[in-house]
């Protein structure tokens, strides 16, 4: 949902998604959100912060199996940044 309110400019719940993945966060260690955080940012275009969330989901080693065709990460892998990460996480260009 948070990708949804980024794209429809809707901010405020947009903030809302990011408290409540941080309150998941806080209260389960266990918990493999990343990808999530990274999804939400997304939406908002914030790359520098889709990279940094992906590089932590590199390390969950959970959820970026399919970043490489997922309509949802197009714009994310024009950037210079993204080949070099998905190397970074073993997987070939």
């Amino acid at each position: 949902m948070g990708y949804a309110y980024a794209k429809a400019g809707q901010i405020g719940k947009v903030k809302q998604i990011l408290n409540k993945l941080e309150e998941r966060e806080r209260l389960e260690k266990d918990a493999a959100i990343s990808m999530d955080f990274a999804i939400v940012y997304m939406g908002l275009q914030d790359y520098d912060k889709v990279f940094y969330y992906l590089k932590r989901a590199t390390v969950d080693r959970f959820g970026f199996m399919f970043l490489k065709s997922h309509p949802l990460f197009e714009d994310a892998r024009k950037d210079t940044r993204f080949e070099k990460w998905m190397g970074k996480a073993g997987f070939e260009n």
